[in-house]
C-alpha cells in the first residue's frame, strides 16, 4: 500500500484541484454575467442616444416650421399694413378733394 502521508498529500491536491477549478466555473459565469449586462447597458444607452437624436431632430424642424409661419405672418402683416396706408392715402385724398368741390360749391 501506499504511504498515508502520500495519499492524504493526494487527497488534498485533488480537493485544491477542484476548488480552483469551482472558482474557475464562477468567474466565468460572473464574466459571462457582466458581459451581458453590460451589452444590454450599451443597447441601453443606444437607445436613449437614438431617441435623443429623434427628438432633436423634431425639435429643430418644428422650430424651422415656426420660423418660417412667422416670417409669413410677418410678410402678410407687413403687405397688410401698406394696402391700408394705401387706402387711407385714397381716402386722404378723396376728402381734400370733396373739402375743395366744397369751398369752390359755396
Amino acid at each position: 500500500m501506499s504511504d498515508p502521508k502520500i495519499v492524504n498529500a493526494q487527497v488534498e491536491c485533488d480537493k485544491q484541484r477542484d476548488l480552483t477549478s469551482k472558482k474557475r466555473k464562477v468567474q466565468a459565469d460572473c464574466q459571462s454575467k457582466y458581459n451581458k449586462l453590460a451589452e444590454k447597458d450599451a443597447k441601453k444607452d443606444e437607445h436613449i442616444s437614438n431617441f435623443t437624436e429623434k427628438n432633436t431632430t423634431k425639435i429643430g424642424k418644428l422650430d424651422k416650421e415656426e420660423d418660417d409661419l412667422k416670417k409669413k405672418h410677418n410678410a402678410q402683416m407687413e403687405k397688410e399694413k401698406i394696402a391700408i396706408t394705401k387706402k387711407e392715402a385714397k381716402i386722404n385724398k378723396h376728402e381734400a378733394k370733396a373739402k375743395e368741390n366744397i369751398k369752390k360749391a359755396e
